[in-house]
C-alpha cells in the first residue's frame, strides 16, 4: 500500500476497517499477515502485536475449521484486525492503558472484552459497531473456554 495513503487511513481512522485479503490456502495465516505492520505506531508496540496475531489466529482457525462461510470469516478477521488496531493505538498513542511484561496475548485481550460487547471502535457508524461486538463476544467466549 502506498505509504501516504496508508498514513492518510491511519489518520482518519478508517484505517481499522480496510482489509487487505491475500489468496492463500493457509487460512487464519493469510487472513492475519500484514497486521503488525499495519498496527506500527512506536518503536516497542511489535511486542504488544506479537501477543495478540496468535491468539487472532487461533480463534480465526476455530472458526474455519467449524466451516463458516467465508464471508463470515472475513467479517471476524475485519473485526479482529480493528479490535488489535484500537489495542495497539490505546496503549502506544495515547498511552492511555498499559500491559504486564508478563501478561498474554489472551489477558491482555480480556482487558477490553466481556460477554456482552466490545470496545467503542465506531462510534460513528452502528453496523460496523455491532459486527465488532458480536465477534468481541465470540472471541471472549473462546478465550475463557481455552483458560479454564
Amino acid at each position: 500500500m502506498d505509504p501516504e495513503l496508508q498514513e492518510f487511513l491511519r489518520k482518519s481512522k478508517l484505517f481499522y476497517i480496510t482489509v487487505i485479503m491475500t489468496k492463500s490456502k493457509s487460512g487464519a495465516k493469510s487472513l492475519t499477515a500484514n497486521w503488525e505492520k499495519d498496527w506500527h505506531i512506536a518503536d516497542g508496540d511489535e511486542d504488544l502485536s506479537r501477543r495478540l496475531i496468535p491468539v487472532f489466529k487461533s480463534y480465526l482457525a476455530a472458526l474455519q475449521k467449524k466451516g463458516i462461510a467465508k464471508s463470515t470469516l472475513n467479517r471476524h478477521a475485519t473485526s479482529c484486525r480493528a479490535l488489535g488496531g484500537y489495542i495497539v493505538d490505546r496503549v502506544f498513542n495515547y498511552q492511555w492503558d498499559s500491559y504486564e511484561e508478563t501478561e498474554s496475548g489472551e489477558e491482555i485481550l480480556l482487558h477490553y472484552l466481556d460477554g456482552c460487547d466490545g470496545p467503542l471502535i465506531h462510534q460513528d457508524n452502528e453496523s460496523w459497531q455491532r459486527e465488532i461486538d458480536t465477534t468481541c463476544r465470540k472471541l471472549y467466549k473462546f478465550i475463557v473456554r481455552k483458560i479454564v
